[in-house]
């Protein structure tokens, strides 16, 4: 999948965080357990900016502090490419997932001062839909994280959760 860090150990060695082909399976198991069990889960991309030019590896390294800090045991975060984070968020929809997410934007601005510049983070959520795979769910949820970041800085899209 374009876009998608490709790591042989399937773990960022830098952050600690899950990528490649490790993280897209383990987001692919999420969904299947999800559509097994009735369960709602909601795919958020992260993409860190800075002002002034890209975030530089210090920052992308404090604000993967940050998501590893903030997931819950059920949830499972990883580092899809400088600067660019996926989060899936077991039985989450994706308007519940606007508290973590928006106090994860908080707490990268309150980082400003220790960065290089000041950063932020445009989110895209998309819950899944019935038998979604797993590439339409993270393309989708990155298709929103660059309509955030079109928006403006520390802006968040959601695509709604279909009604039941």
């Amino acid at each position: 999948m374009a876009g998608v860090a490709s790591h042989s150990m399937g773990r960022d060695s830098e952050s600690g965080l899950i990528t490649g082909e490790r993280l897209l399976d383990d987001v692919d198991r999420m969904i299947a357990d999800a559509v097994r069990f009735g369960r709602p889960l909601s795919v958020a991309v992260a993409g860190l900016s800075a002002e002034g030019g890209p975030p530089d590896a210090a920052d992308i390294l404090r604000v993967a502090g940050l998501i590893q800090s903030g997931v819950r045991t059920c949830d499972l975060a990883g580092r899809l490419d400088d600067g660019m984070f996926l989060l899936a968020l077991s039985g989450t929809p994706a308007r519940a997932a606007v508290t973590p997410l928006t106090r994860l934007q908080q707490e990268v601005a309150e980082l400003a001062p220790a960065t290089s510049g000041g950063l932020r983070v445009a989110v895209g959520v998309a819950a899944l839909s019935g038998l979604m795979s797993m590439e339409e769910l993270v393309v989708r949820a990155i298709g929103l994280s660059d309509q955030a970041q079109q928006r403006g800085p520390g802006m968040m899209c959601l695509d709604p959760e279909p009604a039941r």
